[in-house]
């Protein structure tokens, strides 16, 4: 049977979000450190999506070099918020994002959200809240807070993508991953990281599948 472009769309995004959600059971079940994890898992997914590429075409321009760095400290921060709160906390406050791309999408964009935009945002506001009303650790607030950031990040991550949406923004994510590795890379270096089949494993599942086929 063949699949038309839809179909082959639909499953694509199925596998991403397969992948996509196993980011947090491995960030718990690896003992790197959370930056050390983050620079090799990123190492690796940019060797995946410069793989895919082939010949990846830099533009340098603001759009994605901006992209990058928020693609960057988008899985810094998410790393982060993992180790410092409940991977299901650190997810769902992440996925405030579409809270961030209505609002920021009004300056950047110039683009003003509908009324069903309102709405989504009016109901993500109250679920973040509702994670908020409990007594929380000052290390669960740490995280949480975090988590959020990591929300903007992808926000403006994705605002960056769409100002290339006639471009090339696949090499957004590879010059983001190369810019997380090379931050990370020092704490790979000095740090005192266990280096076994458990964790190698961990670090080529979530480079290659998590992080590099999911943005493909």
């Amino acid at each position: 049977m063949k699949i038309n472009s839809r179909s082959s769309a639909v499953i694509a995004m199925l596998l991403s979000i397969l992948f996509g959600s196993t980011a947090g059971l491995f960030i718990k079940l690896s003992s790197w450190d959370a930056m050390a994890l983050n620079g090799a898992r990123s190492l690796v997914a940019a060797l995946t999506v410069w793989i895919f590429l082939r010949r990846p075409k830099f533009t340098w321009s603001r759009a994605q070099i901006g992209g990058a760095v928020f693609y960057a400290l988008m899985l810094i921060t998410f790393i982060l918020a993992n180790r410092w709160t409940t991977a299901a906390n650190a997810a769902f406050l992440q996925y405030t994002a579409p809270l961030w791309v209505a609002l920021f999408s009004i300056w950047l964009l110039g683009e003003r959200p509908q009324r069903s935009d309102w709405l989504t945002m009016i109901a993500i506001a109250v679920g973040m809240a509702l994670f908020f009303s409990g007594k929380l650790s000052p290390e669960g607030l740490r995280g949480n807070l975090i988590a959020i950031f990591s929300g903007m990040c992808v926000a403006l991550f994705l605002i960056a993508l769409r100002k290339q949406k006639d471009g090339s923004p696949t090499e957004t994510v590879l010059l983001g991953n190369l810019i997380a590795a090379i931050v990370g890379l020092p704490f790979i270096i000095f740090g005192d990281q266990p280096l076994n089949l458990r964790e190698i494993s961990i670090i080529v599942y979530m480079g290659i599948f998590q992080l590099g086929l999911t943005f493909i």
